[in-house]
């Protein structure tokens, strides 16, 4: 036995009514684009807006670590000149077993010049200290 098949019905769409009058806001397209552009426009300058500030502080922060950072190398540079006193070199020694003091007349070395220049190859370096 065959089914039987509805027959086709026209399709009616009972959500909007179309012969009553829709409230619309009617605006010009120039007035719509208008908008939008100053809406995108007011959202692009608040982006660079706050990326700059961002930027700023970020600056502000690495200026402030610099100066520190120059401050602390002025601290190291007036200890390492303090290391380097004479007088602190030779506690410093002293507590190595070395003591420093000036050397006698005999200790100086002079330079002169004896002999070419430059050794020749092959032979022993010329000898240019000598001690009086």
């Amino acid at each position: 036995m065959k089914k039987r098949r509805r027959a086709k019905r026209a399709y009616r769409n009972n959500n909007r009514q179309w012969d009553t009058h829709q409230c619309t806001w009617a605006m010009p397209v120039k007035g719509a684009i208008a908008i939008i552009l100053l809406t995108i426009l007011g959202v692009c300058y608040a982006l660079v807006y706050i990326s700059t500030e961002s930027m700023a502080g970020q600056v502000a922060s690495e200026e402030a670590r610099h100066a520190a950072l120059r401050a602390e190398l002025e601290q190291e540079t007036a200890k390492w000149n303090a290391l380097k006193d004479p007088s602190h070199l030779a506690v410093a020694m002293l507590g190595h077993g070395f003591r420093m003091s000036q050397p006698s007349h005999r200790q100086y070395v002079s330079m002169q010049r004896t002999g070419p220049l430059l050794p020749a190859p092959g032979s022993a370096p010329a000898a240019y200290a000598v001690n009086r």
